[in-house]
């Protein structure tokens, strides 16, 4: 695997697949969708995870890390046991 294949399987599998995609869409406010999906993956992370505005009781740092762990985890689970809900 090249590291652009590799670069972009990081991207498909915490912001492009579908279970995702749609998780974001509904997250991310409309005006900032096209800089949230443009990003480099480095500069992706490290934006949402430095971003410290509020949402509701939280912050969007906090909001978007336990988002990218949540569908890690959904898409170990549909890896390793078949049964997860991240369905590609």
């Amino acid at each position: 695997m090249s590291s652009v294949q590799g670069r972009r399987r990081n991207y498909y599998a915490y912001r492009d697949c579908m279970a995702m995609k749609g998780i974001w869409l509904r997250l991310v406010p409309l005006g900032k969708r096209q800089e949230f999906f443009t990003k480099t993956l480095i500069e992706w992370v490290f934006s949402n995870l430095g971003d410290n505005h509020n949402v509701g009781d939280t912050t969007w740092a906090t909001l978007f890390a336990i988002t990218i762990w949540w569908g890690w985890k959904w898409r170990c689970i549909n890896v390793f046991n078949g049964t997860g809900k991240c369905r590609d």
